[in-house]
């Protein structure tokens, strides 16, 4: 039933912009050819050849300093 009451909308931009990182860059391209991978952070983290934390701080954009305070 409740699926009878949603109606589609038109797309928006949300002014995303791509990780410029090149580590972060690497687990946002992927995600985006395979959106069914369920990899946990780590588990990108290893693929990019960064730490655990790291595409989590680099993606908002903090420096390593402000991210652990």
């Amino acid at each position: 039933m409740l699926f009878d009451l949603l109606r589609p909308v038109p797309a928006r931009d949300i002014g995303l912009t791509w990780p410029t990182d090149p580590r972060a860059r690497t687990v946002a391209e992927a995600l985006l050819a395979d959106l069914t991978d369920s990899r946990p952070l780590a588990g990108w983290s290893r693929s990019a050849g960064a730490g655990a934390r790291t595409p989590a701080r680099l993606t908002v954009g903090l420096t390593p300093g402000r991210f652990f305070r």
